[in-house]
């Protein structure tokens, strides 16, 4: 069965234009002649001569396809629509009869009988609703039977009347006043507001009622759909606001705020009632260094969004009562990224307040606020002098508001001291002056040798932070730290005891981290010490293929860095481990040659051994250090990968081949012609997988490869190929004016098929437009078409592409909402709900 659905593609076309925009519409393609095969007259006698319920099914779809081009199919899908024997025959059938559309009258006295027959099954009796609507919208009959069906006692039968109710509301006057009573049901209020929202300008009234005189249901689905009605919707905000205001239900209350900030996101008033709910509520107690999510998320975050709009009521908050609440408001504030003047004076008039968790997040702002909070300064120094706790992160604000904008912010007030200063507090009690001093001596280098001998010293402190920040300055006075090997061998065969020790209880995973992080200390500081580090290798190695490397990705850098600068010493050790009988070693030293570079060239002839082996873990270990190695492994691998390519009889080690070539890519100065020969057959393989692997290789390659590609558009349309061609140049956004229209002929139903039982690649098609997002928008008449595909695959993707285009689909997907079509209009509905979540999603950038 699923096999059978992959087989089938169908849509109803819609002939109608959709989008007017500064591109011109890409040229419609003449209808559907043919699909697989057969036209109309072929597919009606294959719905004659087969009785098997699969195969009818198969033929009622592609006859979908037609649209009023199957009309001559009428008269024998009304014989069907009465089958008894096939349920989903019939149901099938009636569809058929609506997706032709008014051809089907001779159907609709059937139809509209069928709709009030409660003996029959539901799902018929709503498809039959949809289908009558779909033909003649304005017979009485039609109209009289959708309105009685809005009553019906079954509740799919009514959500069918609902939808259907869409088409009918320009020729049936008394559907306005059943939608508005169907809006404040529980149960039929999602449905009735989603028909009214389709309905546009008309159903804000009743959904505003709605608002205000339903239930919880009534009101979340009526607010919902004035959400996604923008500006349409601006006459219902005052009555959103209204009713949150008295709104006890939090999630309720939510659902209608958020509604009135997604249509009126500036407004003031809305803006207000976002801070109301937080100046009255009863804040948990917060603690320095919570780092819980704060409540009143969705108010947060609309708040956020509306910049400096949100500034008079922000500057409510921070009056409140609560501490929670001005601590709040001073986070919102933190956000803006250029704050006004009355915003500094605000946050420094909270540096008086009597919570200390207030004052704290006053400094923290101003600190992040940097120059622009210049006039800050003094009132942070004050700060500094009447509050002891606030002492340092005060004086260290005090600095960075008043630094030279083009400077980065100071870390700490130690980078501030001279030398003398900074070295004299390597000695203070306070073990976070320490710590300070070590890290602020990094950045010296006028007497390197007095320097490094105190950070040396400071690798014995007691305090381990104080050791590892020492550690890392070290790092920049490398001839002056050799005296100190013998320490950090010291730490790191110690992390490698702790890493090989027994498994301990769950707790013992913090020593473990620290562990860590003293090992990392040690390599930064071997780092600087150049090549007199070689004495230290073999702990290093010996890190590197112990079960640490696998744990810490920061570890894996700091461990290539150091083998860099070692240099080929290493090599031959490492490549002694590719043989190791440990199958875990022999994959991280190969992970640990990789990282080392162009020093690690000399281990390419054994990592390409190593890629060989029959066991697949070592063979992919060896294919991923190759390409991490990239270009320097590239003039000795390349052969061995066309080879393997070419000839290997595996399809997963030709994929790991192509995907190899794929992320070492092409030197521009090397003669690639073997490559892309190969990777261009490779687009043939029997095994998709590789196919796959290769379409990802030339889109990394980019450029280069793209010669070829048009190469296979002229010479191999209607081949496997030249689908991966149109899918490579697609991904890499190439020829828009090539190949958006052969994507396009691609996603069309009934177009010959691109390989044998490839029909779901019309998918793909449909979603490769969405690559050309969002500045091709001559794509969105073809995929807003396309949301009326009977096949979901295509649908879907076409949905999630228009997503990609943002507010340049709007306006067409909302065209359609008032479609005959009933899948039209459903993924018309999902499309702008997608829409509007990518741009709630996308960054917040405050004024």
């Amino acid at each position: 069965m699923k096999l059978f659905f992959r087989c089938v593609s169908a849509t109803v076309l819609i002939a109608t234009s959709l989008f007017a925009g500064e591109d011109a519409p890409v040229q419609s393609l003449p209808a559907t002649a043919r699909i697989m095969g057969k036209d109309v007259a072929g597919w009606i006698e294959h719905l004659k001569h087969y009785e098997n319920e699969n195969e009818r099914k198969l033929a009622m779809l592609c006859l979908s396809e037609f649209g009023p081009s199957a009309a001559p199919a009428v008269p024998e899908l009304q014989v069907l629509m009465k089958d008894e024997l096939q349920a989903n025959t019939r149901r099938w059938a009636i569809q058929t009869l609506g997706a032709i559309g008014a051809a089907s009258r001779p159907a609709l006295a059937d139809l509209v009988s069928l709709i009030s027959n409660v003996k029959q099954p539901e799902s018929h009796r709503a498809a039959a609703c949809a289908a009558a609507a779909q033909i003649d919208p304005e017979a009485a009959s039609v109209r009289k039977a959708v309105l009685a069906a809005m009553r019906d006692g079954s509740r799919e039968v009514r959500n069918a009347a609902y939808d259907a109710s869409i088409i009918l509301v320009d020729v049936e006057p008394a559907i306005m006043p059943a939608l508005a009573k169907a809006v404040l049901s529980a149960q039929d209020a999602r449905a009735a507001s989603t028909a009214l929202r389709c309905i546009g300008e008309a159903g804000v009234d009743p959904l505003s009622k709605a608002v205000e005189r339903g239930d919880n249901e009534a009101r979340m689905a009526a607010a919902d759909a004035l959400s996604h009605m923008g500006r349409l919707a601006s006459a219902a905000v005052p009555v959103l606001v209204r009713t949150a205001k008295r709104e006890r239900d939090e999630k309720v209350r939510t659902q209608l705020m958020l509604a009135a900030a997604r249509i009126a996101p500036r407004d003031e008033a809305v803006l207000e009632a976002l801070v109301e709910p937080l100046l009255q509520a009863e804040w948990p107690a917060s603690k320095a260094g919570d780092q819980s999510a704060p409540p009143f998320e969705t108010e947060t975050r609309l708040l956020t969004s509306a910049g400096t709009a949100a500034l008079p009521a922000l500057r409510s908050g921070l009056r409140a009562r609560d501490a929670n609440v001005r601590k709040h408001m001073i986070s919102i504030l933190g956000k803006l990224r250029a704050p006004t003047r009355e915003v500094i004076d605000d946050l420094v008039a909270r540096l008086q307040d009597k919570s200390p968790l207030v004052r704290a997040a006053a400094v923290q702002t101003l600190d992040a606020f940097g120059p622009a909070a210049a006039s800050a300064r003094d009132a942070l120094l004050n700060a500094a002098k009447e509050d002891p706790a606030l002492q340092r992160a005060a004086e260290l604000a005090a600095l960075n508001v008043s630094r030279d904008p083009q400077k980065p912010r100071l870390k700490s007030v130690s980078e501030t001291k001279d030398d003398q200063a900074l070295l004299a507090a390597l000695k203070d009690p306070n073990p976070v002056l320490r710590q300070e001093a070590a890290e602020a001596l990094r950045t010296r280098s006028d007497d390197g040798g007095v320097i490094a001998t105190a950070l040396i010293d400071a690798l014995k402190d007691s305090d381990e932070k104080v050791r590892i920040a020492a550690a890392r300055s070290l790092s920049r006075f490398g001839k002056y730290s050799r005296t100190a090997m013998s320490i950090f061998i010291e730490w790191l065969d110690a992390s490698l005891a702790q890493a090989q020790a027994p498994a301990a209880a769950p707790s013992a995973d913090t020593p473990v981290r620290e562990n860590l992080a003293v090992a990392k200390a040690a390599l930064m500081a071997l780092a600087g010490m150049g090549a007199d580090a070689r004495g230290a290798l073999p702990s290093v190695i010996n890190v590197a293929i112990s079960i640490h490397a696998d744990k810490d990705p920061e570890l894996q850098k700091y461990l290539g860095v150091v083998l860099q600068v070692i240099g080929p010493d290493a090599v031959p050790l490492l490549v002694a481990k590719l043989k190791d009988a440990d199958g875990d070693v022999r994959i991280r030293a190969s992970r640990t040659l990789a990282s080392m570079g162009v020093v690690g060239a000399t281990a390419v002839p054994d990592l390409i051994e190593f890629s060989k082996s029959a066991v697949d873990a070592d063979a992919k270990a060896g294919f991923d250090a190759l390409q991490a190695m990239g270009e320097v492994a590239y003039g000795v691998a390349a052969p061995h990968l066309v080879n393997v390519l070419m000839a290997d009889l595996f399809a997963d080690r030709r994929a790991m081949a192509a995907r190899t070539i794929g992320r070492m890519g092409i030197p521009k100065e090397s003669d690639a012609k073997r490559v892309l020969d190969a990777l261009q057959s490779a687009l043939l393989d029997p095994e998709e997988s590789v196919c796959r692997a290769a379409h990802t290789a030339l889109v990394k390659i980019g450029a280069p490869a793209l010669p070829r590609m048009r190469e296979l558009l002229k010479l191999d349309e209607g081949q496997a190929s030249y689908w991966w061609a149109v899918r490579v140049m697609a991904r890499m956004r190439a020829d828009p004016e090539l190949v958006i229209p052969k994507l396009i002929e691609l996603s069309q139903p009934g177009v010959r098929s691109i390989k044998e039982g490839a029909f779901a690649e019309r998918g793909t098609a449909a979603e490769l437009l969405g690559e050309y997002a969002p500045g091709h928008v001559n794509c969105i008449p073809h995929l807003v078409k396309l949301l009326g595909d009977r096949d979901e695959i295509v649908a879907s993707a076409a949905k999630r592409s228009l997503a990609l285009f943002g507010n340049a689909a709007l306006e067409p997907v909302r065209a359609v909402l008032r479609s005959r079509n009933p899948d039209m209009r459903r993924l018309a509905v999902e499309t702008l709900e997608a829409i509007r979540a990518r741009m709630e999603s996308a960054p917040v950038i405050t004024e």
